[in-house]
């Protein structure tokens, strides 16, 4: 209201200086002073009149779309704020679910590494101590495929590039009988399938006990590990939903000491269950790793 009034003021001004220099006689010589004072007053009271009824009318509308903008800068700064608070949300919980996920895989390795202590140290001397591997695998939510999350060795083993899933391998066999199971591959004619230069004599193997699932290519990448052991991890009180399996390879003529070391494996194994969970968890948060 302040430019409203701003501005009747300055037409009254101005109103009053043409009066003035009127009556002074400025005009005066110009034409008939009576005529020219009553246009001047006609022109003057026309400003004055027009500025009391277009003036209010042009400070509102400009005042509406002021205050239209700033609803709209206030929305959309509260929008904005909304967003980053969710942005912000989502990179704490993706940051505490990678911290999570690494601790836990952490503990893994360390579960890990005494398994691997109890059946390395505890082999006999035909057996090279070092050539023992224990892994750690997670089952995916559908209940299916498996993923390597830790592993402990003390020596490099290249990763195998199978996609072990159920039904694949000794794991997958593990995963889906649900139960511990032991694979020898030191055996005379599972050497002599392995070193052919054609898939039959693999073919013609056991598949339940031999073969499980691998295909004449996918034994001959195993590498030179005989011995497998895998136990199923079930979800706390459960028998039924496995969340993960820990597998232990060891080479050649370990296979009676691994089966020796089954009950110590299972149990150490079992421990490994709320980093598992704790894990998958994780994983979900952060949609897989």
């Amino acid at each position: 209201m302040a430019g409203i009034r701003i501005v009747r003021l300055v037409s009254i001004g101005v109103a009053s200086i043409v009066l003035l220099l009127v009556q002074l006689g400025v005009w005066g010589e110009y034409g008939n002073f009576s005529t020219l004072l009553k246009g001047v007053v006609l022109v003057c009271a026309a400003i004055a009149g027009a500025s009391y009824v277009i003036t209010p009318v042009l400070l509102d509308k400009r005042t509406r779309e002021l205050r239209s903008t700033q609803e709209t800068a206030s929305s959309e700064k509260a929008e904005l704020a909304s967003q980053l608070d969710v942005i912000r949300k989502d990179l704490n919980e993706r940051l505490a679910a990678t911290n999570q996920y690494h601790e836990e895989r952490r503990q893994l390795r360390k579960l890990l590494r005494s398994i691997f202590q109890i059946v390395s140290q505890g082999a006999p001397s035909s057996v090279d101590q070092l050539s023992w591997s224990v892994v750690a695998l997670v089952v995916s939510e559908d209940g299916r495929d498996l993923q390597r999350v830790a592993s402990w060795t003390n020596r490099s083993v290249s990763k195998t590039p199978i996609n072990f899933c159920e039904g694949k391998g000794v794991v997958g066999t593990a995963l889906q009988l649900k139960k511990s199971v032991s694979l020898n591959l030191d055996r005379d004619d599972v050497r002599s399938a392995v070193a052919a230069s054609t898939p039959d004599l693999w073919d013609a193997l056991p598949e339940e006990t031999i073969r499980m699932g691998l295909s004449f290519d996918e034994i001959k990448m195993i590498g030179e590990y005989t011995s497998v052991f895998a136990t199923p991890i079930f979800a706390t009180h459960s028998q039924t939903d496995v969340i993960g399996i820990i597998s232990v390879t060891g080479p050649k003529n370990s296979f009676s000491h691994l089966r020796q070391q089954r009950e110590n494996i299972t149990t150490l194994a079992s421990t490994a269950t709320a980093h598992l969970e704790s894990l998958r968890t994780a994983q979900t948060v952060l949609g897989g790793e």
